[in-house]
C-alpha cells in the first residue's frame, strides 16, 4: 500500500475491480469523508450545503456497496446452488 499521490494505486486498483466483497482501507474512507467535512461548508447562505451531504452518501453507499455478502450476486447464487444443492 503505496500512500503517493494520495493513494492512487489502491484507489486505481480500486476502480477496476469493483466486485463486491471488497476490504475496504480505512484510513483512505476515513481521509475522503474528512475532506468532505472541512473543504466543504456545511450551510451556505444560511442554507444546508445539499452537495456536501450528496458527496456524504455517495461515499457511505459505496463503502456499503463494498460490504456486500456475495449471496446476493447471481454468479455466488449459481456457484453455490451448484455446489451444496
Amino acid at each position: 500500500m503505496e500512500p503517493s499521490r494520495n493513494f492512487s494505486t489502491y484507489r486505481s486498483l480500486k476502480q477496476k475491480n469493483e466486485v463486491p466483497p471488497l476490504i475496504p482501507f480505512v484510513p483512505v474512507i476515513k481521509k475522503d469523508l474528512t475532506f468532505i467535512h472541512l473543504g466543504n461548508d456545511t450551510k451556505v447562505d444560511g442554507l444546508i450545503n445539499f452537495e456536501k451531504m450528496r458527496d456524504f452518501a455517495r461515499e457511505i453507499r459505496t463503502l456499503r456497496k463494498y460490504c456486500e455478502p456475495m449471496a446476493f450476486h447471481s454468479s455466488y447464487r449459481f456457484v453455490s446452488s451448484f455446489c451444496f444443492d
